[in-house]
C-alpha cells in the first residue's frame, strides 16, 4: 500500500513539473501578457545644454528638431549644428520660464550674443542690436511639398533679451541670405533672393534684393535702391556689357 502511495505521489508530481513548464513555453511570434508586455518608447522634449544670454538674466535651452550641416548666416550668425523648433527662456532668479513662440517653425540659427567690439564694451558704449536677438526662422511652406525645410525661404526675426516681442523684420516669401547690423545707427541690412523665374527655388538664376530695416521705428522693411535706379543701372549694364 505504501509503494502504491508513493508512487500516486510521484506521478502527480510530475504531471504538476509538466505543467509549469508548458505554461512557460510559447511559440515564436507569442505576445508577452499585458502586465509585463514593454511600453513603446514615446517622443520627449530633447533640451539642449542651456546658452547664456549677454547683458540678459535669461538662458535659453534650445528644443532640437533634428542635427543637420552647420551654416552660415549673416555676418552675426552662430552657425550651429542642428535645427530647432523652439527655444525656451528661463529666468533662473525668478524661475520663470517661457517658450520663444507657439506658431510652427524651424530656427535653422540665432544669435544670442553681442555685436559690439571689445573696446566698445569697455567704454560702456553698446549697440543698439546689443538689445535684441536675430533669428533665421522657416515659417513658410513655399514650394508647397507639405514640409518645412531648407528649400523654404528663411526669413529674419529679432526678440528682446528676454525671449518677449519676437516678430519678423524681413518680407514675406523673400529669403534672406544674410544681414549686417550697422555700428552707430539703428540700422540692418537685409540681403534677400526674389522667386523671379517662379519656379519655387531661390538661387543665383534670381533677384537679388537688398532691404534695410530701422530697429527704432520698426515698420516694414524697405527697399535699399529705388525702382528708377535698379531700372537705369539696368539699363547701363545692358549699354557697356552685353553683346
Amino acid at each position: 500500500m505504501k509503494s502504491f502511495f508513493n508512487s500516486i505521489v510521484s506521478l502527480m508530481f510530475i504531471i504538476v513539473l509538466s505543467g509549469c513548464n508548458n505554461s512557460i513555453k510559447r511559440a515564436p511570434g507569442d505576445k508577452l501578457p499585458d502586465t509585463i508586455a514593454m511600453t513603446p518608447k514615446t517622443n520627449l522634449l530633447d533640451f539642449q545644454a542651456p546658452e547664456l544670454i549677454d547683458s540678459s538674466r535669461y538662458v535659453i535651452y534650445p528644443l532640437i528638431k533634428e542635427r543637420s550641416t552647420a551654416e552660415e548666416y549673416g555676418s552675426s550668425s552662430s552657425g550651429r549644428n542642428a535645427t530647432y523648433w523652439n527655444l525656451v527662456f528661463y529666468n533662473p532668479a525668478t524661475k520663470e520660464y517661457h517658450l520663444l513662440d507657439t506658431i510652427k517653425m524651424i530656427l535653422s540659427s540665432y544669435n544670442s550674443g553681442n555685436t559690439s567690439s571689445s573696446d566698445d564694451k569697455e567704454t560702456g558704449k553698446m549697440e543698439l542690436a546689443d538689445k535684441f536677438i536675430f533669428y533665421s526662422v522657416i515659417t513658410t511652406d513655399f514650394n508647397k511639398d507639405s514640409t518645412l525645410d531648407e528649400a523654404d525661404p528663411k526669413y529674419l526675426y529679432i526678440s528682446d533679451k528676454s525671449g518677449h516681442n519676437f516678430k519678423q523684420i524681413s518680407p514675406d516669401n523673400l529669403d534672406v541670405t544674410g544681414w549686417h547690423t550697422i555700428k552707430g545707427t539703428s540700422k540692418v541690412i537685409i540681403q534677400t533672393i526674389n522667386d523671379s523665374n517662379n519656379d519655387q527655388k531661390f538661387n543665383d538664376d534670381d533677384e537679388q534684393i537688398p532691404f534695410v530695416y530701422d530697429l527704432v521705428t520698426g515698420g516694414k522693411a524697405e527697399q535699399v535702391f529705388s525702382k528708377n535706379f535698379k531700372q537705369s543701372t539696368q539699363r547701363l549694364y545692358e549699354k557697356l556689357w552685353r553683346k
